[in-house]
């Protein structure tokens, strides 16, 4: 049983992390704007509803976790590619910020 397969019969929703008290952190050290290595606009979302604001285009993971993203991600969650949608000539997949810059 995987995590989402676990979070789901226990009764949670398949991604049920909350980046609040991360957010609450970020504030006690003073930082009010971050750089964030993540591929997870739902991560950025809520840290960004409590007060933290992400630098553009900094939702970006690295090329090799973007090739390789978990099995698990990439089949259920909707940060993941999926049967080769969103991806780039490289065969990587497309972020937020990728898909912003293109319609530019």
């Amino acid at each position: 049983m995987d995590t989402v397969e676990a979070n789901e019969t226990l009764g949670f929703a398949a991604d049920a992390r909350d980046y609040e008290f991360s957010a609450q952190i970020l504030k006690k050290l003073g930082a009010t704007k971050i750089r964030l290595l993540s591929n997870n606009p739902e991560k950025v979302r809520q840290l960004e509803s409590s007060g933290i604001r992400v630098a553009q285009g900094a939702c970006r993971a690295s090329r090799a976790f973007q090739k390789f993203p978990a099995p698990t991600s990439r089949r259920k969650n909707a940060n993941g590619a999926s049967a080769g949608r969103n991806l780039n000539s490289d065969g990587l997949r497309l972020t937020a910020a990728d898909k912003i810059a293109r319609s530019r």
